[in-house]
């Protein structure tokens, strides 16, 4: 049996409402595929029915889907255009969609029929890809920009997906050439085109009362001048209470707080790893980790494309780390016990900060490093690694060449106290050079609150400062 959904002229998608009658909406209003129309072939003759939840059929005379078993039949007339085609019932009179969305039975001569009448058929494969792009922003290669499908310029011939319009069916036959659920790969214009799943997440990961002024910092600079949006995951074995208290009311709806007990160094910080190649992220792209001692400095949306695009990790080069190899912090010591051919010296990251594109390869390697460190913790015993996390990520990733570090590298800066040599070499935290993160690592835990709420006061007024001048 052969099943259709229909696609109406304006990009909608006919669905049945709770009462059963004939309605056409937007794919992005849709939270399920549920009560999605379809046209079914059932022997010579073809009906309307919807298949889940409940298999229901279309009744010619109540002109609702709310029947046990199929109660009237409709003729399919194919215009000109394979999958165009006009449903008539037998009893006379054609659907109609009004722009409205409501779908009503007129009786027209033929010479009288417009765009209004007519369908597009789409498999559930098709239904299933529209559904999924429209619903999600995306970035594309190589602008770095969010796009999105305009639904409400898009027709059943062709589609308007951020700056470019391209037709329907080559769109579709493109994609369904690989898996589409987080990078898609289209022809538009005769260029090939590619876009990647634009759904990001944050982690974040705080333990104990004395660090909940940082993270109060590193959220106020997310919501501004991040301006973020998607979600903010918080690893914590602090009350919620206590945690919720310093979220800002912006980001509060996009905050889950997961609770771990954590009671020495190597918990504190093997909990990225851990969330990471727990699964519970698949969904995301990109997936930024910071540090809660890290201040947001620009709009976030511009990096997170960024960052989605990328094909490996990204993490901050440390460029008094030359080379990973000889850096207590960034490999040495697993390197020395495996070593591997380098191409060429190259220096150590600094994990604090870091984008994962989350596809399934880089998935893999993070799971990788992660059971390594599993595995030569279990063996040797906790704390024989120096700067454990970091230290199996330098060797694990560059070892399997899942690494480019230049994005994050160029995006960071150091902060700390003005006349720090470290800080110094970054720019010493001048606002207008402002790029993306400012990574406070350098100084003492008591200082650091403050010191980063001083950068974000300043970074939030020369930007007050700018938009005046341009008002």
């Amino acid at each position: 049996m052969n099943n259709y959904a229909l696609l109406t002229h304006d990009f909608k998608i006919v669905k049945a409402d709770s009462n059963g009658q004939l309605c056409a909406v937007t794919l992005s209003s849709l939270s399920s595929l549920d009560n999605i129309v379809y046209v079914s072939q059932r022997g010579a003759d073809w009906s309307l029915l919807v298949t889940s939840p409940l298999k229901l059929w279309f009744d010619n005379q109540t002109r609702r889907v709310n029947r046990a078993f199929a109660a009237g039949a409709i003729a399919i007339e194919v215009e000109a255009q394979p999958s165009f085609c006009r449903l008539k019932l037998c009893e006379g009179g054609c659907l109609t969609v009004e722009s409205s969305g409501e779908i009503i039975y007129q009786n027209k001569n033929d010479s009288y029929c417009d765009e209004k009448d007519v369908f597009r058929f789409l498999s559930p494969t098709d239904l299933k890809i529209l559904w999924h792009v429209a619903k999600h922003r995306w970035a594309l290669d190589p602008d770095a920009i969010s796009i999105e499908l305009n639904e409400f310029k898009s027709s059943f011939k062709e589609i308007h997906f951020g700056p470019l319009t391209l037709s329907l069916e080559v769109f579709l036959n493109f994609i369904k050439r690989s898996s589409y659920e987080k990078e898609i790969v289209f022809l538009a214009h005769n260029n090939i085109y590619r876009a990647v799943l634009l759904k990001p997440a944050i982690l974040l990961a705080a333990f104990g009362e004395k660090v909940v002024n940082q993270l109060s910092v590193a959220l106020e600079s997310i919501a501004d001048p991040g301006d973020f949006e998607g979600n903010i995951f918080i690893v914590t074995n602090v009350a919620h209470k206590g945690i919720e208290r310093v979220v800002p009311h912006k980001l509060r709806p996009m905050c889950q707080f997961l609770h771990m007990e954590a009671y020495e160094y190597t918990d504190y910080i093997a909990i990225r790893q851990t969330i990471i190649s727990s699964g519970i992220l698949d969904q995301y792209s990109p997936i930024l980790y910071m540090d809660i001692d890290v201040v947001i400095n620009v709009p976030l949306e511009g990096l997170l494309c960024r960052g989605a695009l990328e094909k490996y990790f990204s993490a901050q080069i440390e460029y008094w780390h030359p080379d990973f190899r000889e850096a207590v912090s960034t490999g040495q010591l697993l390197y020395s016990q495996d070593p591997y051919p380098v191409e060429k010296r190259e220096g150590g990251f600094n994990s604090g900060i870091f984008f994962l594109p989350n596809f399934s390869q880089n998935k893999a390697y993070f799971d990788r490093a992660f059971y390594t460190h599993m595995s030569y913790t279990t063996y040797y015993g906790r704390g024989v690694i120096p700067f454990p996390e970091q230290h199996v990520l330098n060797y694990a990733l560059r070892k399997m060449q899942a690494s480019d570090l230049a994005l994050v590298t160029e995006l960071t800066e150091v902060g700390g106290f003005n006349g720090m040599e470290v800080v110094q070499h970054y720019g010493a935290m001048n606002v207008t050079l402002a790029r993306g993160f400012v990574h406070f690592w350098c100084t003492s835990s008591s200082d650091r609150g403050w010191l980063m709420a001083d950068y974000l006061a300043r970074i939030r007024k020369y930007r007050a400062s700018l938009s005046y001048k341009e008002n």
